[in-house]
């Protein structure tokens, strides 16, 4: 079987994914807009087929293996990684390869000191919510172009702070299309069911927000402690707000108008 090979840059981590040419030509038409050419951060052989068995469902389990390497476990998927290389299964379908590469970019990003949330990126604003907060909703007001993702944003750190970077990781398993980067200049927690308002929140109780929309498949105390302190790092470097308004009457403009005035740096 002809072997072929991709690499596809997803918040500046160059992933190669090697395999069929089948398979890598549709990794090639889901992921286009992230295909790169250069040299990898990390090379994995990827097969479509039966995974070993697994009872991790939905949620995936990640955990160390031995000689240095992690594992990755679900139903649809498991693969190992050492260093710079690995390998990985998938049932034949992009959505179980969409979801490896999710739960792969949480072990990456957290080695670089960042990490993935449920959020909607908007230019320099980062809108984290649990499900039903209403991302999907507010992506759709605003002006496509400036949109990171309506799902899941990746944020690591900088020199200056922290940075939003866009990633292919879309609700309903739509297709991304944004690979902007933008200077973190403010969070607004979305809350659906209050009146419409924006209230300046502290660190602390930004920080218990943060939590819940962390995406984390690891259960030790190391992993632990170290995201702690990146979200505790991540709500103190900028103005943090809780945000609530109504999608049926408000328009972007306005909503933006409004952002604007709470929090003139985000602007």
């Amino acid at each position: 079987m002809t072997q072929e090979k991709i690499i596809i840059k997803i918040s500046g981590v160059r992933i190669c994914l090697r395999g069929s040419a089948r398979s890598i030509l549709r990794a090639a038409k889901r992921y286009s807009p992230y295909v790169v050419s250069g040299r990898a951060d990390v090379t994995l052989d990827w097969t479509e087929g039966v995974p070993p068995r697994s009872t991790h469902w939905p949620n995936p389990s990640v955990f160390d293996g031995e000689g240095g390497r992690f594992v990755i476990s679900r139903r649809d998927f498991h693969g190992e990684v050492e260093g710079r290389r690995g390998h990985f299964v998938t049932q034949p379908k992009l959505l179980a390869l969409d979801s490896f590469l999710r739960v792969l970019m949480t072990e990456i990003l957290a080695r670089r000191g960042g990490v993935l949330l449920h959020s909607v990126g908007i230019g320099t604003r980062l809108f984290p919510g649990r499900s039903d907060a209403g991302k999907t909703t507010l992506a759709s007001l605003a002006p496509k172009r400036s949109v990171l993702s309506d799902e899941i944003v990746a944020v690591l750190p900088s020199h200056k702070g922290f940075v939003l970077h866009a990633t292919p990781f879309w609700g309903s398993f739509r297709r991304g299309t944004n690979t902007d980067r933008k200077a973190l200049r403010a969070i607004f927690f979305l809350h659906r069911k209050r009146k419409e308002r924006i209230d300046r929140i502290t660190s602390s109780e930004a920080l218990m927000r943060i939590l819940e929309c962390l995406l984390c498949f690891r259960d030790d105390d190391a992993r632990a402690g170290m995201l702690l302190k990146i979200c505790a790092d991540l709500v103190q470097s900028v103005p943090v707000f809780t945000l609530s308004y109504n999608a049926f009457s408000t328009g972007y403009q306005t909503l933006e108008q409004r952002l604007g005035e709470a929090c003139p740096s985000s602007c």
